[in-house]
């Protein structure tokens, strides 16, 4: 399994670069939109801020319910109740609030960095159209962004989705990154990495280990 695992991403890694064997998949019909889930955050009215929440459930009723609880960890804190109402605790109030404020500038400076992502719509759709050509039953994600804290992952796989970390892509001269805090959980070798240049080389990996995910995990 991890031969055929290797193969897969180095075919998807050749192919997405411009190998020289690469098939001609012009004729494979693929959109992509990148759904900015880290603006309609960001622009939430903290003040109001299960109204505000409620209206990016709404907006993004698929993704919403997998950041909240899967990647800022609020679960027990913050729920979605069936009917579509935003139920948040003090606890996961004074979570939130924290977080608004020591990541909207992160947050500032990613969104003026990727004020356009159509160069990576572009990229995604040509990666994507070798995908379709050599896995045609894989069923394609949509594609969203978002910001959370840093010990988040930047690449994340859900049932339906393919989400960027924007927070691991500010630039590998982003100063924050040479904070010493940060620089516990990712020194300087990793964060020189987190930059635009490896946004759809991670993307696609991450579309590799999903069609062939790594089970020698525990194994002898």
């Amino acid at each position: 399994m991890r031969i055929v695992f290797a193969f897969v991403v180095l075919f998807l890694f050749s192919a997405c670069n411009g190998g020289d064997d690469r098939p001609d998949v012009s004729g494979i019909d693929m959109k992509v939109s990148v759904e900015r889930f880290d603006r309609s955050l960001f622009e939430t009215d903290t003040s109001r801020m299960v109204t505000g929440l409620q209206q990016v459930f709404a907006e993004h009723r698929e993704f919403y319910p997998f950041y909240m609880n899967e990647i800022l960890l609020l679960k027990g804190a913050h729920t979605v109740l069936p009917d579509g109402r935003v139920e948040l605790n003090a606890e996961g109030e004074q979570v939130l609030r924290n977080f608004f404020r020591a990541y909207r500038p992160i947050y500032d400076s990613v969104n003026i960095r990727y004020s356009n992502l159509g160069w990576l719509e572009e990229e995604l759709k040509q990666s994507f159209r070798y995908v379709k050509h050599y896995f045609p039953e894989y069923r394609m994600p949509e594609v969203v962004t978002y910001v959370a804290t840093f010990d988040a992952p930047g690449i994340v796989m859900t049932p339906r989705h393919l989400g960027i970390g924007l927070h691991q892509y500010a630039g590998k001269n982003f100063s924050v990154y040479r904070n010493p805090q940060i620089l516990e959980i990712y020194p300087e070798y990793i964060s020189r990495r987190f930059d635009k240049e490896y946004m759809t080389a991670n993307c696609m990996k991450a579309i590799a280990d999903d069609i062939y995910p790594d089970r020698s995990v525990g194994k002898p």
